[in-house]
């Protein structure tokens, strides 16, 4: 059995797959991060499609409410979590909005350029979650991750 990142376990049988290229994913990056488990870095993949599906739109929410800490902390979470998966282009995206919320917190003004880099997030994140979904589902289904 696979411990799933979220706890549940499944029984996992893996074929003869191998995971395809995905654009904006460094792949071998990825499984280093996970010891070379394809079968783990799968199941990290799927709940990264599942975990950070409404990120922008949580970050939009919270920098409408004021709050540039919650909005510089989701940033922070999908910064972390890209690294990890070797999304490399949406880290490096996600880090310069943190850093821009970090900077702007008790300041004045600062909204546009974070403004800007949002919507750049927004363009890398959605990409990627939909050629994960594209690329992905049919192994997910293999792999009795659905």
């Amino acid at each position: 059995m696979s411990k799933l990142p979220s706890g549940s376990y499944v029984t996992i049988q893996q074929t003869d797959w191998q995971l395809p290229e995905i654009d904006g994913l460094e792949m071998a990056q990825g499984l280093k991060y996970m010891a070379e488990s394809q079968i783990l870095y799968l199941a990290v993949l799927k709940k990264f499609t599942e975990a950070h599906a409404n990120t922008v739109s949580d970050i939009r929410l919270a920098l409408a409410a004021g709050d540039d800490v919650t909005a510089g902390r989701l940033a922070h979470t999908l910064k972390g979590v890209a690294a990890s998966i070797g999304a490399t282009g949406l880290h490096d995206v996600a880090a310069m909005l943190e850093q821009m919320l970090s900077q702007k917190t008790g300041k004045e003004g600062g909204g546009s350029s974070a403004g800007t880099q949002l919507q750049l997030l927004e363009l890398h994140l959605t990409a990627l979650l939909s050629q994960l979904e594209l690329r992905l589902t049919q192994l997910w289904l293999d792999a009795g991750l659905v």
